[in-house]
């Protein structure tokens, strides 16, 4: 049941992990090919846990990679690792506001309800 939240942080920090020397083509696309598998298993995850649509699943999807692409931009723009830090934490924290646009209340508040358990580690 909270293995997609869990899976949500894993995306925050794979993907804020994978950082990738200026140039490298190569390790663009493969942190672009693990964004998309994972935004693809969290949205899978949350459809299963949540009881969503189809739709609303790959709705899902897109705000994880839309989430992935803001993050990018930052890194490419920001050098600074704490402004990259404070600037990488409020894209994450447009997320939920993001779900609240695709969820409907209830599973908005499930949702809300296992991702407070996890982060508070009860």
């Amino acid at each position: 049941m909270y293995k997609y939240i869990f899976c949500a942080l894993l995306f925050t920090l794979g993907i804020g992990l994978t950082g990738k020397s200026q140039g490298d083509k190569n390790t663009e696309k493969t942190s672009e090919k693990n964004a998309d598998k994972l935004a693809q298993y969290i949205s899978q995850k949350m459809k299963d846990s949540l009881g969503l649509t189809q739709k609303q699943a790959d709705e899902v999807y897109k705000v994880n990679m839309k989430i992935y692409e803001l993050k990018t931009k930052a890194r490419k723009q920001i050098k600074d690792r704490i402004l990259l830090t404070k600037a990488i934490q409020k894209i994450e924290n447009e997320r939920d506001d993001m779900y609240l646009k695709i969820l409907p209340a209830s599973s908005l508040q499930l949702y809300k309800k296992r991702k407070n358990k996890l982060v508070s580690g009860s």
